[in-house]
């Protein structure tokens, strides 16, 4: 198997998006860890919180693994930045619009 060469740019900013993906990996843990043993801790209103936040590291770890793809020339999983962090309701807004738009025309 041919070994391949990264350049030292490309190397730096992976060892980025690694260290990224390894803090928010290690916040995710921490939160789900919090949920499980202490759910009634603070109260019912900190659950949605606390799902809110792990959904947006989640993604951020997502956007951050596409990156890190990228740049090792492999194709990204999600085409862009919206796919990874605008909630379905964004996507489904403009889905609706045209097919509302689309069966006024029929």
């Amino acid at each position: 198997m041919a070994e391949k060469i990264i350049a030292e740019p490309v190397a730096k900013q992976l060892e980025c998006v690694l260290s990224s993906i390894v803090q928010n990996a290690d916040a995710l843990e921490h939160l789900i860890c919090q949920c499980i043993q202490e759910p009634m801790v603070a109260g019912d209103n900190v659950l949605p919180i606390l799902l809110t936040a792990m959904q947006s590291i989640t993604q951020h770890i997502g956007l951050t693994s596409d990156i890190g793809l990228q740049r090792l020339g492999s194709e990204r999983m999600k085409d862009g930045v919206e796919n990874w962090v605008m909630p379905p309701a964004y996507h489904c807004a403009i889905e609706t619009c045209t097919e509302s738009t689309t069966s006024g025309r029929a």
